[in-house]
């Protein structure tokens, strides 16, 4: 191929060398062109351009008097006789300059309220909840104090009727302050927030689990191995494995779970939920040890949390420090919060189990607005958990519906049981409801038929709903009634208070201790209750939702109850790692890794359309443009073009594809794709980038040469019309600015002050005319 330089130029150097000096020898007489006009036109002026100039010297000094003139006259004007042209001109001035100021006066309202002023039905909420806060008070103090004095003279049945109208009474002044606290949630202006806040904040976790669970090298990873087979139940084993997830999350390590042989499933954990990894499934280490092990050791075995030993301090009741300070400004209970984006990316259903998800939904009819009860009978009823019966579920549901706002047309409820007699008793006793279920799931949840794979498919259905209802109503000692409590946290921004439990508190099982922090002191009044002091630890063993909690309190060593509101749950904050290596905001530039994407083309696309757009493609991205993003673009188009291009490993794709197993992160799946198409891939890229590269630099060099000459013929057109072009306008100018100063003289010749006045006037209210 020819050059520009070896030693001596070749023929395209030479041509290249002529075209630069005629482009400099044309540049050198253009410039001398201008010059040449300009000396022209200066030495040939005639006696009237001439005269034109002096009148124009003369012009400026006079304006410059007009101008102060002009300056008094507005004076006058505007200061001592506005009132009397109004509806002229300046009156027209004076009243846009008003709405001007009011404009500004409703801009500064709206910078008011961005600055954190609130609006005004904020504050009449708030005034509101705390007049009816007072007004409840006295209500019940006023109706406590006439029972007090006439409960002696009533019958029984007279005290039963006012106690019962009383409590109706103060449902009332509840539902009201409830109502009145729900819509001042959404008149505080911070809704699009919480929305906004809870999404990033669930991507951001998202992101972190998916790096952590998909190591470039898995022969290199450290890891932490759980074997799933714990002696429990399902929503037990559920919560098993959240816990050998966190401590993998707190220890940087990517969890392998030992499934086959799953007592719910022979086949495994993934044969019902998606992989935990898409790169990293192998046990297999250099190094082994038990917990607790050591960082030099690759692979650490976790025992069941009931056996763990230190242990651990990222399982529950731990949150992430770089995210509490946000959670806590979020979520009413952080820690319900990060379990369930842990159950998020854990129970990811495989694609036969969403259908069979959607096909329940539509079967039993599952819309909303619905609430979820689940109500156990078989299991450990009568030893770990009370019998509760199917009244006490439903007056929870019948104050949920009440305080509803509008209220709906069809009072509709999910209810879940391992009894199929429940589902049937609630449709007998509650006819006003439309009660949805299915009895054939219930049976397969008693407890003598529950390690089944239609038992398994139920649990998964039953969970599944339960966590889509706007409100849940079961008993916190059931694990499966937690489970649904917390994946329910991945579907709001906060819906910590979207429960009633019949039973117990929230708890995570085998869980640090964590006690709970006074913060109003108390003093005993009846038998049973214990002493409080702010900034005591109370150990909380539950709430009886009467009001009152019952737990130890560590510094007296004094175990009893105590009013709940006393006391606050506060946040275990923990350094979990940042993970740095994970952005903090997604990428929405991200790069597409879908080969199909990468070419422009569909999936069904043939053979000779997938050669078709590499050719354009390449042509367009290749490396010689010295682009450095084209370079990588180049780089990804051959590597989708070598998969696709082979049909053995456009079929292996294909179904890592369809199974969602291509990852969003290039590098990972380039990684992963070279490792199987290394060979073909090889031999096509090295081939092709010798044959493009020859052809491309000779046409970029014809290319060039061509670009020169049609630069020189433009700038030399150019230069000939600038010149003339501003020669012609300046002479324009200067005849229009002379026709203006021969009129202004004029119209303003032997005139006296007071006639320039009226003049001045007389043009305003005709402009005002000719703006109107």
């Amino acid at each position: 191929m020819a050059t520009f330089w070896s030693g001596r130029p070749g023929w395209l150097g030479k041509v290249g060398i002529a075209l630069l000096a005629t482009w400099l020898l044309i540049l050198i007489i253009s410039v001398s062109h201008i010059f040449k006009a300009n000396n022209l036109s200066s030495n040939n002026e005639s006696p009237t351009n001439k005269e034109n100039a002096q009148r124009l010297a003369q012009m400026v000094n006079d304006f410059e008097i007009l101008k102060r003139q002009n300056e008094a006259l507005k004076n006058i004007v505007l200061g001592e006789r506005s009132k009397s042209i109004q509806g002229d001109h300046l009156g027209s001035i004076q009243e846009k300059l008003e709405k001007v100021s009011l404009y500004d006066d409703i801009l500064d309202h709206q910078d008011n309220i961005k600055y954190g002023v609130p609006s005004s039905e904020y504050e009449e909420l708030r005034r509101r909840i705390r007049n009816n806060v007072q007004e409840t008070w006295y209500y019940i103090n006023a109706e406590l104090s006439k029972l007090r004095k006439t409960i002696d003279k009533l019958s029984y049945e007279q005290r039963e009727k006012k106690i019962q109208d009383t409590l109706k009474n103060v449902w009332d002044h509840k539902r009201s302050l409830i109502i009145d606290i729900d819509r001042l949630m959404k008149a505080d202006g911070y809704d699009e927030w919480r929305k906004k806040e809870a999404k990033e904040l669930s991507d951001l976790v998202q992101r972190r689990f998916r790096y952590l669970q998909n190591p470039n090298d898995c022969n290199k990873a450290r890891k932490l191995v759980c074997s799933l087979n714990k002696g429990c139940g399902f929503g037990c084993q559920i919560h098993h494995i959240t816990y050998c997830f966190l401590v993998a999350y707190g220890t940087e390590r990517t969890l392998i779970i030992r499934s086959k042989g799953w007592r719910y499933h022979k086949d495994g954990w993934e044969s019902v939920f998606k992989p935990l990894s898409e790169t990293c499934v192998s046990p297999i280490g250099a190094s082994h040890a038990n917990w607790p092990g050591d960082s030099s050791k690759q692979v650490i075995s976790l025992p069941i949390v009931d056996n763990v030993y230190p242990k651990p301090r990222f399982q529950p009741p731990s949150v992430p420090a770089d995210l509490a300070a946000r959670l806590e400004k979020l979520h009413g209970h952080p820690l319900v919060w990060w379990v369930g984006q842990v159950l998020k990316y854990l129970m990811r259903p495989q694609e036969h189990v969403k259908k069979t998800l959607n096909d329940a939904k539509e079967r039993l009819g599952f819309k909303k607005p619905i609430v979820g009860i689940h109500v156990r009978r078989t299991d450990k009823v009568g030893t770990e958990a009370a019998y509760h019966d199917i009244d006490e579920y439903m007056v929870k549901v019948e104050q949920y519906f009440d305080e509803l706002e509008p209220k709906p047309e069809v009072r509709r409820v999910f209810l879940a049981s391992d009894d199929p007699k429940v589902i049937t008793t609630a449709r007998n006793r509650y006819s006003n409801y439309e009660i949805i279920g299915d009895p054939e799931i219930a049976e397969t949840a008693s407890v003598a038929k529950r390690y089944s794979d239609s038992s398994l498919q139920g649990i998964i259905i039953d969970i599944h709903l339960l966590s889509e209802c706007d409100y849940l109503v079961c008993t916190f000692s059931s694990q499966v009634c937690r489970v649904a409590y917390e994946l329910m946290q991945t579907y709001y921004p906060d819906a910590y208070n979207r429960f009633a439990s019949l039973d117990d508190i929230y708890y995570y099982g085998g869980q640090n201790p964590h006690p709970h922090q006074a913060i109003l002191d108390h003093k005993p009044r009846k038998e049973g209750e214990i002493e409080l002091k702010v900034g005591d630890l109370i150990e909380v063993f539950g709430n009886h939702w009467d009001g009152y909690s019952k737990g130890y309190n560590t510094r007296t060593s004094m175990t009893g109850l105590f009013p709940s509101f006393k006391v606050k749950n506060p946040v275990d904050a923990v350094d979990f790692p940042k993970y740095p290596h994970v952005p903090l905001q997604e990428n929405r530039n991200e790069c597409k890794c879908n080969y199909y994407e990468i070419l422009n083309i569909s999936s069904n696309a043939t053979q000779k359309e997938i050669k078709d757009a590499y050719i354009k493609l390449s042509k367009q991205m290749h490396p010689d443009s010295g682009n450095k993003r084209n370079h990588d673009d180049f780089v990804k188009i051959n590597e989708a073009y070598t998969v696709l291009s082979n049909k053995q490993n456009r079929h292996y794709y294909d179904i890592d594809l369809k199974n969602d197993n291509v990852h969003k992160n290039c590098d990972y799946q380039r990684t992963r794709y070279n490792k199987r198409y290394q060979y073909a891939y090889d031999m096509q890229y090295s081939t092709s980038i010798r044959k493009h590269s020859e052809k491309n630099k000779k046409r970029a060099i014809r290319f060039c040469f061509f670009l020169l000459i049609i630069g020189l013929s433009l700038q030399v057109v150019r230069v000939i019309i600038w010149s003339n072009f501003n020669r012609e306008a300046a002479l324009r100018k200067s005849n229009k600015i002379l026709v203006e100063y021969q009129s202004s003289l004029k119209k303003y010749e032997n005139k006296t002050f007071k006639e320039k006045l009226e003049i001045f006037e007389k043009m305003m209210t005709e402009q005002s005319k000719d703006d109107k």
